[in-house]
């Protein structure tokens, strides 16, 4: 096996879980619509809903940035292959444990500023839409910031 395809195969071992974990609490949010619009049942703001509602954007950060991994290989072994240090095996493996660990950082001011609060109307916790500061935080955390890496990127390669 070439150590491009090892790489590819952790990048996908660390895409997939993610992508399962994050859509396993979006069915968890749906049901728990779901299941509040048919019966009324009203949960409350628990430790477990806020942990919850706070690994969405985390999950989504960190898929997000596994994306940018993706990249950032390849702009390594097209634009930067004389550097291989840039292409080794362990750097890749090293990378996604750091990836979480830096989104939980980011979006950690959503705990402290108790922006993740329970919605009655859709019975789940999240960021308030109404919050400006919260749903801004989320946005250019979760999606702002990666697709511009995303972006410079692929210019990089393709200029």
């Amino acid at each position: 096996m070439k150590p491009e395809d090892r790489i590819t195969i952790i990048h996908c071992a660390n895409i997939y879980p993610l992508i399962f974990c994050f859509t396993g609490i979006l069915v968890a949010f749906s049901i728990q619509s779901l299941v509040g619009d048919l019966y009324g049942k009203e949960s409350s703001a628990s430790s477990w809903c806020i942990s919850t509602a706070f690994m969405f954007p985390v999950l989504c950060t960190t898929l997000y940035w596994a994306f940018v991994n993706q990249a950032i290989f390849r702009l390594c072994r097209i634009v930067y292959a004389t550097h291989k240090w840039l292409q080794h095996f362990w750097l890749y493996i090293i990378i996604p444990p750091i990836e979480f660990i830096l989104s939980c950082a980011l979006l950690s001011p959503l705990l402290f500023w108790h922006d993740i609060v329970y919605l009655p109307q859709e019975y789940f916790c999240y960021v308030p839409y109404t919050n400006i500061l919260g749903i801004l935080w989320v946005i250019l955390n979760a999606y702002g910031n990666p697709l511009l890496i995303l972006l410079f990127s692929y210019l990089r390669i393709t200029i």
